[in-house]
């Protein structure tokens, strides 16, 4: 587990050590941690109130830190909650992991990630309508697909199920 966590959260590094998660890559700072507020309605679509925190103290050196350790095959997992997403997922890539990307909670600078970077793209259908500017669900996925350069879309759709995509393959659950 990696990131930066503040000083109100030190009871989260507490009990992922209590469950045999590697925390040596977690930094404690002296501000507040990040939240998140997800409001998700009757018809299963979901809203959120972020605060960024510590989650935006991220920085290229730590991030740079982070990978040391991880060779061709590992796989990074992240979310659109702290700064250096794009510079992570660049250096991640040229290691030859597998990236993995929710790009949540969407923001503008979404529409111009960097997607060749990313391996997996997990998103919902309101981030992905927004990203690609479609408003049909297959449109947009075959637009997000174009955008991975034969990456694999996973696009939930709330209470209709999700899709799973790739260059060959539009499955719909």
């Amino acid at each position: 587990m990696a990131g930066v966590i503040g000083c109100d959260g030190a009871f989260l590094k507490e009990h992922l050590d209590k469950n045999g998660v590697d925390t040596t890559l977690l930094l404690l700072t002296d501000g507040f941690s990040g939240h998140a507020v997800i409001e998700v309605d009757q018809n299963g679509q979901n809203q959120m109130i972020l605060f960024a925190g510590a989650n935006f103290e991220v920085t290229p050196e730590y991030c740079d830190k982070a990978l040391s350790g991880f060779d061709k095959g590992d796989i990074l997992l992240m979310q659109y909650e702290t700064s250096c997403v794009e510079y992570m997922a660049e250096k991640a890539k040229q290691k030859g992991l597998t990236v993995v990307l929710n790009p949540s909670p969407f923001v503008k600078e979404l529409k111009g990630f960097p997607y060749e970077n990313v391996d997996i793209l997990v998103l919902n259908e309101s981030e992905g309508m927004s990203i690609t500017g479609e408003n049909d669900v297959k449109k947009a996925v075959s637009s997000l697909n174009n955008k991975l350069n034969g990456g694999k879309v996973i696009l939930t759709l709330g209470g209709d199920g999700a899709v799973f995509a790739d260059e060959n393959e539009y499955i719909k659950i």
